[in-house]
């Protein structure tokens, strides 16, 4: 039998016998016979995804090897599994998943363009196309960070040739000879699901269809060390490099009960931010006996594709907020028990707690009733109530890291409790460091508390949505909060310490506390901000653009040098 299959993979399928040799190499890993797997050869491949299902301690070390994937889909995908550690492994595709072109003709207004695929780049293809935001380099392959937020679908004229149509926001255009990389978006490179404790270390990722790595449902304790997210070597007939790594963050975790540890990473030449941190989605509270503190929660995904009864474990705690005083918080719950109801959930209820499913969308909303209930001790109960999931656990530490050269944030950290510090973020379109919630639409939680923002280095971040009207992230260093209706801003975020950092060169502030309170902004460095011609979130009322800004925020107080004088953080009316 092993001959005869051996005979229809060599005959019909070689991309499957080229995946061969990691195939074979990983079984003893995933039917549970060894715990530690060093790898001996320098080039895998593989055809399909690794699925690691419900293993524990198990180590697989790369000894530098390189494994390439063909399929457009997951290479690793970690499922319940206890301390898993990744090491010293590269990954790519193989066929490139991207291409890139040149562009050649530019419209006088900026908006059409015309451009070339690069030699040694693949065809354009319509497997390639989609409607995206976009990264524009110089010729030198430096990101251009002057452009204010673009986008475009590309159309093709030849395998080789195309134009767009893009959008623009700021004032600059693309210029012939500017460089555009071009890819869909697919599947991460690493998915963890659930399970506790993965290590991932020393790893290098090259390309990405979404995320380089995703992280959902997590029980905590985990950890990113010494990681690089950079684009891959020069393709064979190349005559230019590489210039994009991922098509979506590079870092991205959410439903965890606690946040990772990302330390001494590298991510640069991403499509969106480097590091993304939220704790799901705030879910509106139904109502269904108060006095006991049981409601009724909704979520727009069914019950297989989600984990919610992981997610709040009794005796975990979660905050209370008011959707109708802005998602001001009321207090802190705690969580006694959560179960699937059978209650049959219609679009129109899904829908009054969930933005998203009011517009159009490529997701198929599913929507499914939870029963949860809280401790809610004396906290009043009128009101629009949701709920936002908190860590529960140890804190979050992100350090000693190097971000640049990417579209979008530096840092989304939608999460209270813990540091970011030393690390170095550069070159990045939008905000270097934003500490928010965004309750509307993508209903992402949520405010923030107790977090230390020290010693880290900030340069040339901010110039193409920070200086908009209709921003509500303003500072290269931010606290925000996304909201549909901002004559109400409650002071939901607390005890944030922005300390000795260095930041030079963002239109919008060096830093700004928006709905903030109790917090100390001191010993920053902050050197030719807030020179934009527009004041961020003008349209929602923001006024008065300086260096450190408080909007909406007290309670903040410190001394810092602002363009080589002390300014002392006042009080803002």
């Amino acid at each position: 039998m092993k001959q005869f299959v051996c005979r229809l993979l060599v005959c019909f399928s070689p991309l499957l016998l080229a995946g061969a040799d990691w195939a074979e190499t990983i079984r003893p890993v995933l039917a549970g016979k060894v715990k530690y797997l060093k790898l001996e050869k320098k080039i895998y491949r593989a055809d399909r995804r690794t699925t690691i299902t419900g293993l524990k301690d198990v180590t697989i070390d790369g000894n530098g090897a390189t494994l390439l994937m063909s399929r457009k889909d997951h290479i690793f995908k970690i499922e319940d599994c206890t301390n898993f550690t990744l090491r010293n492994l590269t990954l790519d595709f193989d066929p490139m998943i991207f291409t890139q072109v040149r562009i050649t003709r530019v419209s006088a207004d900026g908006r059409d363009i015309e451009f070339e695929v690069e030699k040694g780049f693949p065809d354009l293809v319509p497997d390639l196309i989609a409607s995206e935001s976009l990264e524009v380099y110089l010729p030198d392959g430096t990101l251009r960070t002057d452009l204010g937020r673009l986008s475009g679908k590309p159309e093709i004229i030849t395998p080789r040739r195309g134009r767009m149509r893009v959008r623009l926001s700021g004032n600059a255009s693309p210029r012939i000879g500017d460089r555009i990389p071009i890819g869909r978006r697919f599947a991460n490179v690493i998915q963890t699901v659930g399970g506790r404790g993965h290590t991932f270390e020393n790893l290098t990722i090259h390309g990405s269809g979404c995320f380089a790595i995703g992280m959902r449902y997590s029980a905590g304790d985990d950890r990113i060390l010494r990681c690089r997210v950079i684009p891959g070597p020069r393709p064979e007939g190349a005559e230019t490099d590489r210039i994009r790594s991922t098509n979506g963050d590079g870092f991205n975790i959410s439903f965890a009960r606690n946040y990772p540890h990302i330390i001494g990473c590298e991510i640069r030449n991403s499509n969106d931010d480097s590091i993304n941190f939220h704790a799901g989605a705030v879910m509106r509270l139904i109502p269904l006996d108060k006095g006991n503190g049981a409601f009724r929660i909704i979520r727009p995904f069914a019950a297989s594709s989600e984990r919610m009864i992981a997610l709040f474990p009794p005796g975990d705690t979660a905050l209370l907020l008011r959707r109708d005083l802005g998602f001001a918080p009321v207090g802190k719950v705690k969580i006694i028990a959560c179960a699937e109801s059978d209650y049959q959930a219609t679009m129109e209820e899904l829908a009054a707690g969930f933005d998203r499913a009011k517009y159009k969308s490529k997701h198929q909303w599913i929507p499914t009733a939870y029963e949860i209930r809280l401790d809610t001790g004396t906290l009043p109960l009128d009101g629009d109530f949701y709920l936002q999931p908190l860590p529960n656990g140890r804190s979050f530490r992100i350090a000693d890291n190097y971000f640049h050269d990417h579209r979008a944030r530096g840092m989304r950290i939608m999460v209270p409790d813990g540091v970011i510090e030393n690390n170095t973020i550069e070159r990045v379109t939008d905000a270097a460091i934003s500490l928010g919630a965004e309750f509307e639409y993508w209903n992402e939680a949520g405010w923030v508390e107790n977090v230390f923002i020290r010693n880290n280095v900030i340069r040339n971040v901010g110039k193409a949505s920070i200086p908009r009207g209709d921003s509500y992230v303003c500072g290269a260093i931010c606290s925000f909060v996304h909201l549909k209706d901002y004559r109400k801003i409650p002071r939901g975020h607390a005890r944030i310490f922005i300390l000795n950092n260095r930041i030079s060169d963002s239109p919008g502030a060096g830093i700004a506390l928006c709905a903030a309170r109790d917090s100390v902004i001191s010993g920053n460095i902050i050197n030719n901000t807030a020179y934009g011609a527009t004041v961020p979130g003008s349209r929602f009322g923001f006024r008065g653009l300086k260096p450190v800004w408080l909007i909406e925020s007290e309670g903040v107080t410190g001394k810092n040098i602002v363009d080589g004088k002390e300014w002392n953080v006042g009080e803002q009316k």
